[in-house]
């Protein structure tokens, strides 16, 4: 079982209307941060020339979107500070005592199709792809 995060942002009180969430990715027992990459153009709608290819560019991009009036939640509805979410992520580096498994390499070894996967400078899996 896992949990996935997002940005949201409340409601117009005008017009009701929100954006759409932003998927920041996975985080699963026993596997490390599965973060959500985003490339030129795929974040237009919310932050023009936004892009994600690291778990530093993540950090970014939320604090960039924090500042707009977004907020990071779980899909359970638990609303999280930066620094909570960071502490979350980080701990998922290991798993009772060994290295957590990385989405990207177990992924690679299963032979799956890994074209839209990339691991980042720090060793962190980044899926350009929406997944849940």
């Amino acid at each position: 079982m896992g949990t996935n995060f997002c940005m949201q942002k409340k409601p117009c009180c005008e017009c009701g209307l929100a954006p759409p969430e932003v998927h920041l990715g996975k985080r699963s027992a026993g596997w490390q941060y599965h973060a959500r990459g985003y490339r030129a153009g795929d974040l237009d709608e919310v932050l023009p020339n936004a892009t994600v290819h690291s778990l530093v560019d993540l950090f970014d991009m939320i604090g960039r979107l924090i500042n707009k009036g977004w907020h990071i939640e779980d899909e359970y509805g638990t609303e999280y500070s930066v620094d909570d979410f960071k502490t979350a992520v980080e701990l998922t580096k290991t798993w009772n005592g060994s290295a957590a498994k990385s989405p990207y390499w177990d992924g690679k070894a299963r032979g799956y199709d890994m074209s839209d996967d990339a691991i980042d400078d720090e060793g962190w899996s980044v899926c350009y792809r929406e997944f849940s």
